[in-house]
């Protein structure tokens, strides 16, 4: 739905956004402003030029974390595959050592078991990432929608 916003002559738009109306002037859905920059937003909110930049920043941040979830959640499902591998190969290893008993195999059963370790660490490492990640998404939404 379009919201109408009235502006007398005197004062110049200078931005327009889909989310926000940048005017300089005094008068602006009703509200007296001062000289300074403003914008108003469609729910007729009007918010300082800083409180525009403000959430800018906090736009280009949630953008970023965004992006980083995104990956680290892709490499979470890569290396959750590789562990159900490497599980496989160790369990595969365990089974072979015990049959043969040689130090070989053994041996090579201590290293696909720490292979396993290893990947299993790096898929925790990545959900605590994660997991740290959307805590400060969260926080950087209540920061946005408390200023807006």
């Amino acid at each position: 739905m379009p919201t109408t916003l009235k502006i007398s002559t005197n004062h110049k738009i200078t931005a327009f956004t889909s989310t926000a109306i940048s005017i300089s002037g005094k008068v602006a859905e009703g509200k007296i402003l001062d000289n300074h920059s403003h914008s108003v937003y469609p729910t007729g909110k009007v918010v300082s030029f800083a409180t525009v930049v403000f959430q800018n920043k906090v736009d280009k941040k949630l953008a970023d974390v965004g992006e980083r979830l995104k990956r680290l959640r892709e490499d979470l499902s890569i290396a959750e595959e590789q562990c159900l591998h490497f599980d496989e190969l160790a369990n595969d290893a365990r089974i072979r050592a015990l049959v043969s008993e040689t130090p070989s195999a053994e041996r090579q059963h201590r290293d696909a078991a720490r292979h396993a370790d290893t990947m299993l660490q790096h898929k925790v490492r990545l959900r605590t990432q994660i997991q740290h990640l959307e805590q400060q998404q969260d926080r950087l939404l209540d920061q946005y929608y408390s200023d807006v």
